[in-house]
């Protein structure tokens, strides 16, 4: 079990960690295009027509791995924060008042 000395340590970058991933979580899902695939084809209206060549986009990003991975960046900041909270709540003190 680690001190609360050595999690208040890692508590600030876990954060910024944490943050950091969001944030690029939630510009990678802003963007629709990399989740879009499709393939297209063409044919002529007449027979002297230009035949355009096919098209294709493959999906590029996985919605539910990106929302996976956050999720699980976010638990490790909340489990950083728990260990906080609970060795705040279990560290206990005898207060001794000394008249001078």
């Amino acid at each position: 079990m680690p001190k609360l000395c050595q999690i208040l340590a890692i508590k600030d970058s876990t954060k910024k960690n944490e943050y950091a991933d969001l944030s690029k979580a939630h510009h990678t899902l802003d963007k629709t295009a990399p989740f879009n695939g499709f393939i297209r084809t063409f044919k002529p209206r007449n027979d002297e027509g230009t035949v355009y060549p096919p098209e294709s986009q493959v999906v590029q990003k996985n919605a539910r791995a990106i929302v996976k991975s956050a999720a699980e960046h976010q638990a490790e900041l909340l489990n950083v924060l728990a260990c906080i909270d609970i060795g705040n709540q279990s560290a206990k003190a005898d207060i001794v008042v000394v008249k001078g």
